[in-house]
């Protein structure tokens, strides 16, 4: 790991009495997101904290944000949580039923404003939350359950049209998780939106090298520090 970015994110742990340790080759096992957003949170000291996630599930299972709400009930939250599966787009606004300050989009972020094919799972239970716009990612993450993946068309939008959508300028964090196609949304918000989140999380397990290596080098480019945990990287304004 890069010595600077080691130290960025060591001096974050250590404000909350933590210290950042590796085995032999492994990722670190402290899961920092809810460490960074609340460092985030003591700088900006608005009382007001705005994310967007792509990918949002139902709102339950597998679901980064949601305990960070419940964590800081006391914040005024200013979400835009995309899930663009039909299937578990009405379990995402009811699991979060009575939380305020939160949009909803079921819609997919590609390239072009227009409908589009998902491949979703006819399976039960936590497998009816799987989707992505790639057939092969969706085969991959079924393993030999392939045979139950559907077709559905859902409508298409750029990042550009969500933020103008909602007035969006600026984001505290930006979570994607979107079963294969994360590099083209971290490649869509670097060059085709001015939105530089303070934060980002998004998921490299799925990718190729060449396009992790892209990702990566768009966010130092941009002043991020980077930092594998588990299958997702973490990235941080510096």
């Amino acid at each position: 790991m890069n010595l600077i970015i080691e130290r960025s994110f060591a001096k974050v742990l250590l404000r909350f009495g933590y210290n950042m340790f590796q085995v032999k080759d492994a990722t670190p096992l402290i899961d920092l997101l809810p460490m960074l957003v609340k460092n985030r949170m003591e700088r900006i000291r608005s009382g007001s904290f705005s994310f967007l996630q792509i990918g949002a599930n139902d709102g339950f299972f597998n679901d980064p944000i949601r305990a960070i709400i419940d964590r800081f009930p006391g914040w005024k939250w200013e979400g835009i949580l995309v899930e663009p599966n039909p299937k578990i787009f009405g379990s995402l606004q009811g699991n979060y039923k009575g939380y305020e300050g939160l949009s909803f989009e079921q819609v997919a972020i590609t390239d072009e404003n227009k409908p589009i094919t998902l491949y979703v799972s006819d399976g039960l239970a936590d497998e009816s939350v799987l989707s992505s716009l790639s057939r092969s990612a969706a085969a991959l993450s079924l393993g030999a359950k392939k045979s139950r993946i559907k077709e559905v068309s859902v409508p298409g939008c750029t990042l550009s049209t969500l933020f103008a959508k909602h007035n969006t300028t600026n984001l505290d964090l930006f979570i994607t998780n979107t079963e294969g196609l994360d590099h083209d949304i971290m490649v869509q918000l670097f060059s085709k939106t001015h939105v530089c989140p303070h934060i980002i999380r998004f998921e490299h397990s799925l990718m190729r090298r060449a396009d992790y290596a892209e990702c990566c080098e768009l966010l130092k480019i941009h002043g991020y520090a980077l930092l594998q945990v588990g299958t997702n990287t973490l990235a941080q304004r510096v």
